[in-house]
């Protein structure tokens, strides 16, 4: 009879092992990531926001927002994989320094990167001499793409 108890604990436990390992587990979803290309640049710079690891937010809206204002196509759709990309352009009316782009949740999450700004500077080269010195100017920081008078 004894060892008939010690015998039935022993069936019952590889029994509940050989369950165990039939039972598939879940994957653990990823935290939700966002990141930016580039990093850095002057007003008017096209900014693309990749999103990963939203698998949990399918199907539902994201909202996309550049120093607290949404951007121009949002909110969107998170796709079943779980992936999305963003793009818009640093507004004329953003000041040189950090700002803050943010991925928010339906449901009040939010997932933030910083992206630089870059205010404009200009460089002569020399920066003096007599009439007819032929003067190099280099500049950066101006809006992409725009027109520039001196």
């Amino acid at each position: 009879m004894k060892y008939g108890k010690i015998l039935g604990i022993i069936v019952a436990a590889v029994v509940l092992s050989l369950l165990a390992l039939a039972i598939p587990a879940t994957p653990a979803l990823g935290q939700p990531e966002i990141s930016l290309s580039p990093t850095s640049g002057s007003i008017g710079t096209k900014v693309t926001v990749t999103a990963t690891n939203f698998e949990s937010f399918k199907s539902t809206e994201v909202s996309i927002f550049f120093n607290g204002i949404e951007i121009e196509n949002s909110p969107l759709i998170v796709p079943d994989n779980g992936r999305f990309t963003a793009y818009f352009n640093v507004p004329e009316n953003a000041m040189p320094g950090t700002a803050q782009v943010m991925v928010s949740t339906i449901i009040g999450g939010q997932i933030i990167a910083y992206f630089t700004i870059l205010g404009a500077k200009v460089e002569l080269s020399p920066e003096e001499g007599p009439v007819g010195t032929t003067v190099t100017v280099n500049g950066s920081g101006f809006y992409a793409s725009s027109v520039v008078t001196f």
